[in-house]
């Protein structure tokens, strides 16, 4: 709902505190419970425009012209993940001082705050080149490199056979090798290219090098990880079974449930009870 309509439903926080003031009341809105932008309505792609998201994303694209086109809701999930932390600190406050919180929560405020080094080159001028993280090519597949460290770099062009690169002033040092990251990343690439995924990241990974080959979702499901994470569980419910994302946390206890009622299984129950 948008700012304004659980007031005139009667479940406002200021309604509810005054049977429950230990309650913890959060509201999750595109912008904002309060202001002149409060009323506007705000689903995850139209803040990502507006937030200043796609345009940072679009000066990362070489060549790029115009806002890349998208179909993941980064700032439902972002902003549900702020909520859950502010939820779980108002309920310490609860208990603790016996007196609950109003949380607004707003998508806008999520994504600008995901923002932090845009956010400063936006005020000072930038005068060192930043990386540009890129896919590169190998034979059956893309692969991403991120040797961040200087010793992520080294481990790389040891990895590589290419000790060239450690006296190389373009990549030696970190100022320079940023200023000159795309060469780098092509240099790699010569690399990966006359190899498949899996031997350059068992050459990778046997140096400690940062880097992973690009997976589908499909390919993440059946992986290895996966299973040993227990990153998914099966579900079922009216229409059948599925596997279904587990919390991205490890607790005891967590977890999805085995199964989901189904559309009205216990409504003449909950009723019967009022």
């Amino acid at each position: 709902f948008r700012p304004g309509v659980m007031k005139r439903l009667g479940l406002d926080a200021a309604t509810l505190h005054a049977i429950n003031p230990k309650l913890v009341y959060a509201s999750i809105s595109g912008y904002g419970q309060k202001g002149s932008h409060a009323k506007l309505p705000g689903y995850a792609p139209i803040v990502h425009a507006a937030s200043g998201y796609d345009l940072a994303n679009l000066e990362y694209q070489r060549g790029g012209d115009k806002p890349l086109m998208g179909a993941m809701f980064i700032a439902d999930y972002l902003t549900g993940v702020h909520a859950f932390g502010a939820i779980n600190a108002g309920l310490l406050k609860a208990a603790r001082k016996g007196r609950g919180e109003v949380i607004d929560c707003a998508l806008m405020d999520a994504m600008v705050g995901m923002l932090a080094y845009e956010v400063a080159t936006a005020q000072f001028e930038i005068t060192q080149p930043r990386p540009i993280y890129q896919p590169v090519k190998a034979k059956d597949g893309f692969l991403m490199f991120a040797p961040i460290s200087q010793g992520n770099f080294e481990d790389m062009a040891r990895a590589a056979g290419m000790d060239a690169w450690l006296k190389d002033e373009r990549f030696c040092k970190p100022l320079a090798r940023a200023g000159n990251w795309d060469a780098l990343m092509k240099e790699l690439e010569a690399w990966t290219a006359e190899r498949t995924t899996e031997e350059c990241l068992a050459i990778m990974n046997e140096h400690g090098v940062p880097c992973a080959r690009y997976s589908t979702v499909a390919d993440v499901m059946k992986s290895t990880y996966a299973a040993e994470r227990g990153l998914f569980a099966k579900a079922s419910d009216g229409g059948g079974e599925l596997f279904a994302t587990n919390p991205p946390f490890a607790m005891t206890g967590s977890g999805t449930r085995g199964r989901v009622p189904e559309l009205g299984e216990h409504g003449r129950e909950l009723v019967a009870g009022l």
